[in-house]
């Protein structure tokens, strides 16, 4: 066409053209990086230099003969054509033919003749030459820029739709777990989830080794037949489920519909614990109901080569049944080599005594069936010596050689993270879930931490690895590093949690419920950013049912004062005490010192009323001191007494509508010491109505600075002492 054209005269078609097929041989050596690609795109700069020039003055010809010879000395071979023309120069051309021919300046059209000239030697060098030149510059082991660069060369990517899951149970609710014979209970016990008769929020809370776990890990087994994501129950590595002193093991929930689900733990034809059957609900079939801190240990244990299997029991077959991981599929059969090594070994040892002649290793399966084999050849004792007893023995032991070798096979090939056939389908469903985690990932880590060097946190799945996936932190300034690189261990326990909080929204959006259980997780969390990320928490799961447990009373008080702020109705439970015979006792809340107060001014006994208000008193003190900025003589250790507290914060107060009952309290405030803290004999004459009037005092005094909405204490704002929601407002006269 170009040919043509050129013939025809039709010089602005001819120009286009040969743009056209220098694209294309431009395009063909960067994919190529072959000489020949090269030489052909130095070959349309000649065509259209020569195309230029045809029909213009003789010193413009003159020029473009210059520098089709300089580019002559860019081929790798030079075609006759080229040659003569070349051939044809007699001065270099000039600055302002070149400027019209190519619109270059004369030293950037040099320029350009040194670069081709360099392409042209280092693609006309062997490859094997190129390599060994290349051979003593070190190799880059940045991974994280490695990893970057590989998933920027794969940015196209094929939509993969979700799977299609029943979506009938996404509002679903819990109300009520019961546990028999479950793990630190022996006898029954209930946990109540739930506030006037609808499902709320749960605080859970208690000591450890008090049996909160044995109440979650119920629900998890009544609802997904797994405890700890592990259908393994016979495991001498796990905590045992079935209790030692029931011989039934139970667990049940109610859902917020009326219905229950109920399931125990059965033994099954060869003698192992299984959950009973039953269909998991549709509303919890989709990934793990508890993150625990085991998840998050998992998480940043697992090498990223075969860290995307950590979420394997997450998206199942839509029409099969629950997913495992693989490490977990290992681990029970690592469990059950163990287990089926002592039948094996146990049914030896009984063959050697049936049979003490015998000198063959019958745990070797060749030497069994040898033996078999003579034992059932004809002899004068009939056509076999094996009795039924041995026969049994035999076929036991058969059975477990058989099915050891089968272990074998699937132990030695282990996970299979380099393998893209192995978890083909599983793959499928999880990668583009996973991948797609990226954006909420860095949204919520930033919200956390208020990090603003960090740019990013990508996820990378299936990118090292089949199975892998990668987590990388981008820098403000464009570097890239791994999360254990740069992060404090808080910072990736961090990560790691909000990686499975994201993944829990993916699974609610494909319709599993709305009910997620944080099982002492936040705990590990630096206490720094624990706050934020529980408020964070309540923000992006503002619609789900939460339940969250833990031990740390100074934690809860935190916790619960941000749901009362958030307008969560919730209910607290507190597991207070665990005996081997009675099990697990769980009650309500326990009372605060307001509370407290309040019940001792209801009896008669004065000293446990002062004592009451003595509590309260300090309690108030402590939490208003520091909110109100009064003064103090600083302790080592910043550990500060009533009498330490109480003048500067009664100097302050003073100055607003209380000042009357803060007069009164320090008027009477001795009765503290004398009757509430210490033993004097001559107190027991106080009068009762001193007690009562020191106690009014002081309970009007809470009232004033703790507001019962919005859970917190009054702070200095200006000329106002207020709660952060206004109910509470204390003015300040001068």
């Amino acid at each position: 066409m170009r040919i043509a054209a050129s013939r025809n005269g039709e010089k602005t078609r001819e120009l286009l053209l040969s743009l056209e097929l220098l694209d294309r041989a431009i395009r063909a050596v960067r994919s190529s990086g072959l000489i020949k690609d090269h030489d052909r795109v130095v070959n349309e700069v000649v065509s259209m230099i020569a195309s230029i020039g045809r029909g213009q003055a003789r010193s413009v010809r003159s020029s473009v003969t210059a520098m089709i010879s300089d580019l002559a000395e860019c081929l790798g071979t030079v075609p006759q054509r080229v040659a003569g023309m070349s051939r044809n120069a007699r001065k270099p051309a000039s600055e302002s033919d070149i400027r019209f021919i190519v619109g270059l300046s004369k030293p950037e059209w040099n320029k350009t003749i040194v670069r081709l000239r360099a392409a042209k030697n280092l693609l006309s060098t062997p490859l094997a030459a190129r390599i060994a030149e290349a051979d003593d510059r070190p190799i880059d082991l940045q991974v994280a820029t490695r990893l970057a660069a590989t998933a920027d060369a794969r940015t196209e990517q094929h939509e993969v739709l979700p799977p299609e899951y029943d979506r009938s149970e996404e509002r679903m609710r819990l109300s009520e777990v019961s546990v028999s014979g479950f793990r630190g209970s022996a006898g029954r016990v209930t946990l109540s989830i739930g506030d006037a008769g609808e499902s709320s929020d749960v605080l859970l809370w208690g000591d450890n080794g008090m049996g909160k776990s044995t109440l979650i890990d119920g629900l998890e087994f009544a609802l997904q037949g797994r405890v700890d994501r592990s259908a393994d129950f016979n495991s001498t590595l796990r905590p045992s489920v079935r209790n030692l002193s029931s011989a039934d093991v139970a667990a049940s929930v109610k859902l917020s519909d009326g219905s229950s689900v109920h399931r125990s733990l059965v033994k099954n034809a060869a003698g192992r614990d299984e959950p009973s059957t039953g269909p998991v609900r549709p509303g919890f079939r989709i990934a793990p109901l508890v993150i625990r801190r085991a998840d998050i240990l998992r998480f940043l244990d697992t090498e990223s080569l075969s860290r995307g299997t950590v979420f394997f029991d997450y998206f199942p077959d839509p029409n099969g049944s629950l997913g495992m991981r693989p490490d977990e599929e290992l681990r029970s059969l690592e469990e059950e080599q163990h287990v089926l090594r002592l039948v094996r070994d146990n049914g030896a040892q009984q063959l050697e005594k049936l049979f003490p002649d015998e000198k063959s290793d019958l745990r070797n399966a060749t030497a069994l069936n040898n033996f078999v084999d003579r034992m059932q050849r004809p002899s004068a004792f009939g056509p076999s010596r094996l009795s039924a007893e041995a026969a049994r023995v035999v076929a036991e032991v058969s059975k477990a050689q058989q099915r050891l070798s089968s272990i074998k096979k699937k132990l030695d090939a282990g996970i299979q993270k380099l393998n893209p056939i192995a978890y083909r389908e599983q793959l499928n469903r999880v990668v583009p879930i996973l991948q797609s985690a990226t954006g909420d990932l860095t949204t919520s880590f930033k919200k956390v931490t208020n990090a603003e060097h960090v740019k990013a946190i990508k996820v990378l799945v299936a990118r090292s690895g089949p199975v892998s996936l990668d987590v990388l932190v981008e820098f403000d300034d464009g570097s890239l590093a791994l999360p254990q690189q740069v992060f404090s261990e808080g910072y990736k326990d961090l990560v790691a949690l909000l990686f499975f909080l994201t993944v829990a929204k993916r699974a609610a959006a494909l319709g599993q419920a709305r009910v997620l259980v944080l099982d002492d997780a936040l705990q590990s969390v630096d206490a720094t950013i624990r706050l934020g990320l529980m408020e964070h928490v309540l923000d992006e799961f503002h619609d789900w049912q939460l339940i969250i447990t833990g031990h740390d009373r100074a934690w809860l008080e935190q916790v619960r004062a941000l749901f009362q702020r958030k307008g969560r109705r919730f209910v607290e439970r507190h597991v207070h005490r665990w005996s081997y015979n009675n099990g697990i006792q769980v009650s309500g809340p326990p009372s605060n010192r307001a509370e407290s107060l309040s019940n001792a001014m209801s009896g008669t006994d004065g000293r446990l009323t002062t004592a009451a208000a003595g509590l309260l008193l300090e309690e108030v003190t402590q939490q208003v001191s520091w909110r109100i900025g009064s003064s103090v003589t600083r302790r080592q250790g910043d550990r500060y007494t009533l009498g330490d507290l109480w003048p500067s914060i009664a100097k302050h107060l003073k100055k607003t509508q209380l000042a009357t009952t803060i007069e009164a309290i320090t008027s009477r405030i001795d009765l503290r010491n004398q009757l509430g803290a210490h033993y004097n004999d001559w107190a027991d004459g106080i009068a009762g109505t001193d007690v009562i009037s020191f106690a009014e005092k002081v309970m009007t005094l809470y009232s004033a600075t703790h507001c019962s909405t919005c859970a917190d204490w009054v702070r200095r704002s200006g000329n106002a002492i207020s709660c952060p929601c206004g109910e509470k407002v204390l003015v300040l006269t001068s």
